[in-house]
């Protein structure tokens, strides 16, 4: 993207900081990547000094000017005067500009532990961008802001997250969690605009208050689709071709160790460990090597966590997810017909006459060893783990016609398996999979339509008339 093409002239540039009116430094042109899209501004880098780097303008922002980059000079100027964009243009959009601005250097300077932390401040600009990206498709002055009709563009914002937000990966909507806490942010953010010990009042009230934040977000949040794709075929498909994929990674690292298995193989491990022990993604994603790693890097944080914690033959995972607390034993072994020297191996012989032995491995040894860095299970992004998902395991192992869409669809599968295969209690799997009892009744009793026609023809109103009539007999005699 050229900067002549938004009216950038070098000559101005030179005139204006020849007599002082800017300081030395550039103007330059930066690219933002929000829900997908690709949005680009102006920006002024100085030479010296101290945040060093100035927000300006969308290069498509020309204000009252013939192009964007002197409506940037425009801005420029008067952030250097020290006067705000709000007073010079009263816009919604303008002071969301200016909020974000000021987020960005406290999380220049921000020092970890005090007041917000930079990543806490990262998802608010983020967040707020999101609100922003809403506001110049649909403008609101300030006097907007302050009306109780304000009300009804709020709830419109939370139907554009909920069903045409797109994501970089093309989806639209944004889970339930998400929404949440972007509506939490955003409410922080309009409070702050009220709130005079936060700088200028720049607004004197808004309608949106916690409880309409909440009870409107209880209202127009997803209705969790209940899962109806489990059969025990497909069940036994997915287990099967995860594990014969997890024993080949394994068995070609063992052959040739001195080539590593490429990043994305690590999704074959994540599903397998979902659909036999129903972790979450995030729960693997966010896993920590070991208790003293969880409680270095993970702190005070009030977010779900887990840590691996080894046994005698198993290893532990202590789970802290959704404000629950759990433990789940993996004692999956990942068996090979040669020896690894690298770990720790039990030989068996899988039947008496066999004079070859068998060895096997517990899977997170084999997932430690390959994939694992100091601190954590599986270092990698969630966004890239399903991604690879979809690529590696639906496409390539050609398992979409079971109708499985997403990686958490596996843990549906784990616990239909149980539930009405194994038939596991629903309180026993409840806290096995950290769900509650009530979760299980809503949304995995009847998951099943092959289980569910099976148990109705079981109870069918002809043989309950039919049961009903014997006993009237049998009391008759």
């Amino acid at each position: 993207m050229k900067k002549k093409d938004f009216g950038y002239s070098k000559d101005i540039v030179k005139y204006l900081q020849s007599d002082g009116t800017i300081p030395n430094g550039s103007f330059t042109i930066q690219k933002n990547t929000q829900g997908g899209k690709v949005y680009h501004y102006w920006y002024y880098n100085k030479s010296k000094g101290t945040n060093r780097l100035i927000h300006l303008c969308s290069v498509n922002d020309k204000g009252d000017e013939e192009n964007s980059f002197q409506n940037s000079v425009k801005i420029l100027k008067d952030k250097l005067k020290g006067i705000s964009k709000t007073k010079r243009n009263q816009t919604f959009l303008n002071v969301i500009d200016d909020y974000i601005e000021r987020l960005e250097k406290e999380g220049e300077e921000n020092v970890r532990g005090t007041e917000r932390t930079k990543k806490t401040t990262q998802d608010i600009i983020s967040h707020v961008r999101k609100l922003r990206d809403y506001v110049v498709e649909k403008p609101i002055s300030l006097r907007g802001v302050q009306r109780e009709s304000f009300r009804n563009y709020f709830e419109d914002f939370v139907s554009y997250l909920i069903y045409d937000y797109e994501k970089s990966n093309g989806e639209k909507g944004l889970s339930d969690n998400s929404i949440r806490v972007i509506l939490i942010h955003i409410q922080q953010f309009l409070d702050e605009l009220v709130e005079p010990s936060r700088g200028n009042r720049v607004i004197k009230y808004h309608p949106i208050s916690p409880n309409f934040r909440k009870n409107l977000f209880s209202v127009r949040r997803k209705e969790k689709s209940i899962p109806d794709f489990y059969t025990v075929e497909n069940y036994i498909e997915w287990v099967e071709k995860l594990s014969e994929k997890v024993r080949n990674v394994w068995l070609e690292y063992i052959k040739n160790p001195e080539v590593r298995p490429e990043k994305y193989t690590s999704v074959y491990f994540t599903s397998l460990l979902q659909i036999l022990y129903g972790f979450r993604i995030g729960e693997l994603v966010y896993c920590y090597s070991n208790k003293k790693s969880m409680e270095r890097i993970h702190g005070k944080k009030k977010s779900g966590y887990s840590y691996i914690s080894p046994n005698k033959h198993i290893y532990t995972f202590v789970i802290y997810w959704k404000r629950k607390f759990g433990r789940v034993g993996v004692d999956y072994n990942v068996f090979s017909w040669t020896k690894s020297d690298q770990l720790k191996q039990e030989k068996i012989f899988l039947k008496e006459h066999h004079k070859k032995p068998t060895y096997k491995t517990n899977i997170i040894d084999v997932i430690m060893y390959l994939y694992s860095d100091e601190d954590r299970l599986f270092p990698f992004d969630m966004g890239t783990l399903r991604k690879n998902f979809d690529k590696y395991v639906l496409d390539e192992l050609e398992l979409k016609h079971t109708d499985v869409e997403r990686t958490h669809d596996l843990r549906d599968m784990m616990i239909n398996f149980n539930l009405h295969t194994k038939g596991v209690s629903p309180f026993d799997l409840s806290q096995i999979t950290r769900n509650s009892v009530q979760t299980m009744e809503n949304y995995y009793i009847h998951t099943s339509n092959e289980i569910s026609i099976s148990n109705s023809e079981k109870l069918s109103i002809k043989n309950r008339i039919s049961e009903v009539y014997n006993l009237k007999m049998e009391k008759d005699k």
